[in-house]
């Protein structure tokens, strides 16, 4: 019922095939050549075979116009939402080409995933709202209306930045877009002036569905799946399609050939005008040879058959004819039997493509689900990777301190030991007050009755003699004639030997045990502070906070 000339060589497969049928038939009724039974089943297996490849085609062809009528539907959709929200409301020229730039992409696969009637699309057009609606704030707006704009403002980034699918790979456009969103909401919470404008919708051309309805609608839904037309397609071209896609929602027919290929797609209103004015017909596909064999008989309509059944007085030649109607009769009702295989044929095919369509929409939906979560991970991670620089930043802050304070230490103990100094050199150095002892070196005094400042540096010595020094501890030497400040940096008990160094690492001092303890027993030598590392006082902060 497909074939016609315009096929070309897809056609050309089976007009040979009816060529040689022909040919091996007329052998068989003039010569007796040749098995009748072989030729009807090589013609069997040759259809069947066609009519497999012819559906495969078919079937990618479905599923390649759904994708691009979901894609388009997406589209205009989008573009919808989006411009009904700038119709009501203006925004500044950046958020302006923020909506119809990345918004307007991300909102396509918003709807590619999760459907039009889905949370996930109406909470991203409540946020396309929200984010205009924000932005509708002047200088003589009341104080529930900023209070309002303040608990809206805390909320957008999050839900913008949720829903902004079309650079989920790009990271730094997405702080881009959000920065920018809270930089003018930033300069509104201010009350300082933003210009807004109004923002130039999106061309919809093309995009909008023709709709119909009523008489026109209950035609067109009525037309089954597999069905073939002859369509007039202007300057004497007629051609031969089969009816293999009707989506309703966007109102769309898609045709293929007999080799399965596309040939033709409409819309409802406009197929509805070709049915109506008779350029596009409907094609019995049924039995066709028995349609070729009352042709043949004499019978043209079902008028002649009625006519030919309804005779009383059949003539002989009536009579002779009797057999045809009988096998009429058989044919006509081997038809309606092989129309309804046909239509259940039809409805498992369709219940088979809904079964495929709800399972890649799962397999959609997990996708979707692994990003959300792919990317949950990767939020987490980098507030890990935050909240672990600032407490290095928190932990380099209190070492700067430290150091300040130990620098502030050692010019206090400096400028002390210069004043006592010059005060030995005009022999006018005063008797030193007992809250001084910590920091000034002590007169002489019997070891039976240590001064204060005598016993926090013999408590630096074990009872054998053991100096016990952190690293780290800051020491004042005044065996020479300018008093030094050092630390101590290095203790090598193998070599016996104790390395005290300035602020900036250069050393200053190198002494073995006897030497270091001969200058503590002389009182020549302050310990200002014997206290442990940073990294030991930060782990202690850690333990006390937990």
């Amino acid at each position: 019922v497909g074939w016609q000339a315009q096929l070309g060589r897809a056609g050309l497969a089976l007009e040979q095939l009816i060529t040689d049928a022909a040919e091996k038939t007329a052998a068989w009724l003039q010569h007796g050549t040749g098995d009748f039974t072989i030729i009807c089943e090589e013609i069997i297996a040759a259809a069947a075979k066609d009519q497999d490849r012819a559906q495969r085609m078919t079937q990618r062809l479905v599923e390649t116009e759904m994708g691009k009528l979901r894609t388009a539907s997406a589209r205009w959709k989008s573009a919808e939402m989006i411009n009904r929200n700038l119709e009501t409301h203006r925004a500044t020229a950046e958020i302006g080409e923020f909506l119809t730039g990345p918004w307007y992409e991300s909102a396509q696969l918003v709807l590619l995933k999760f459907g039009a009637d889905s949370n996930e699309w109406a909470q991203m057009s409540a946020t396309t709202e929200t984010l205009l609606d924000s932005l509708q704030i002047n200088e003589s707006a009341d104080e529930s209306r900023r209070q309002h704009l303040f608990e809206v403002v805390t909320k957008i980034p999050n839900n913008v930045k949720r829903w902004l699918l079309s650079l989920h790979m790009d990271e730094e456009a997405i702080n881009d877009a959000i920065g920018m969103i809270e930089y003018v909401h930033m300069r509104l919470l201010r009350q300082e002036y933003i210009e807004l404008e109004t923002i130039d919708a999106l061309q919809m051309d093309g995009m909008t569905p023709d709709r119909t309805s009523g008489e026109e609608l209950e035609r067109i839904e009525s037309l089954p799946l597999g069905q073939w037309f002859t369509i007039d397609q202007g300057a004497d071209r007629l051609l031969r399609a089969q009816l293999v896609l009707k989506l309703g929602q966007e109102q769309e027919l898609r045709f293929a050939n007999k080799a399965g290929l596309k040939a033709a797609q409409y819309n409802y209103e406009k197929f509805f005008k070709l049915l109506e004015s008779g350029k596009a017909v409907p094609l019995n596909a049924g039995a066709s040879f028995s349609l070729c064999l009352g042709s043949a008989a004499g019978i043209e309509s079902l008028q002649d058959l009625e006519s030919l059944q309804g005779n009383t007085s059949p003539t002989p030649s009536e009579i002779a004819v009797e057999p045809e109607d009988e096998s009429i009769e058989f044919e006509r009702t081997e038809a309606q039997r092989v129309q309804q295989e046909q239509e259940e044929a039809q409805r498992v095919q369709r219940e088979q493509e809904e079964a495929q369509r709800v399972q890649r929409e799962q397999e959609e939906a997990q996708r979707v689900q692994q990003e959300l979560e792919e990317a949950q991970r990767v939020r987490q991670e980098q507030e890990e990777a935050q909240r672990v620089q600032r407490e290095q930043e928190e932990a380099e802050r209190f070492r700067i301190e430290q150091e300040e304070a130990d620098k502030v230490r050692i010019e206090a103990y400096l400028k002390k030991k210069r004043e006592r100094l010059a005060q030995m050199e005009t022999g006018t150095e005063p008797p030193a007050p007992a809250k001084e002892e910590k920091t000034a070196a002590p007169p002489p005094q019997p070891r039976t009755n240590p001064a204060p400042a005598q016993l926090r540096e013999t408590k630096t010595m074990g009872e054998e003699g053991e100096i016990q020094l952190t690293m780290g501890s800051w020491l004042g030497f005044h065996d020479g004639d300018t008093p030094l400040m050092a630390k101590l940096a290095v203790h090598d008990r193998e070599q016996d030997c104790y390395i005290f160094v300035n602020r900036e690492g250069i050393k200053m001092r190198s002494l073995n045990k006897k030497e270091l303890l001969d200058l503590i027993e002389n009182n020549l030598v302050d310990i200002l502070e014997a206290r442990s590392n940073f990294r030991e006082e930060v782990t202690q902060a850690k333990k006390e906070q937990s």
